[in-house]
């Protein structure tokens, strides 16, 4: 995956009028010469491609919005709460998945 200083992020409006002004850095008749095995050979030799794109089993993939999470109050253990605040930005997605990990466990 590419790293954090290394991307920008744009509205779609904003990609295409760069497409259609030319100011990108991709050499999109390139692109378009190729085939598509060349190009998925281009882009599994890309690192920070190669991984994030076809690796990823999508058979579990559903459509949607997640559901709502709840606004709660609760007490945790300080150094249950240090070391999932020692894990960075997240945290609180991170104390989630473990609960509704552990959820998912005792429903089966």
């Amino acid at each position: 995956m590419a790293k954090n200083e290394n991307i920008t992020r744009k509205s779609l409006d904003d990609a295409r009028n760069a497409i259609a002004d030319g100011r990108t850095q991709t050499d999109w008749a390139r692109v378009d010469a190729m085939s598509q095995e060349a190009l998925k050979a281009a882009i599994h030799s890309d690192p920070d491609e190669a991984e994030a794109h076809f690796d990823l089993d999508w058979t579990q993939a559903v459509a949607g919005l997640p559901p709502r999470k709840e606004m709660v109050n609760m007490r945790l253990d300080r150094e249950v709460l240090d070391w999932f605040r020692g894990g960075g930005k997240g945290y609180q997605s991170r104390i989630n998945a473990v609960l509704s990990s552990y959820v998912r466990s005792r429903a089966a």
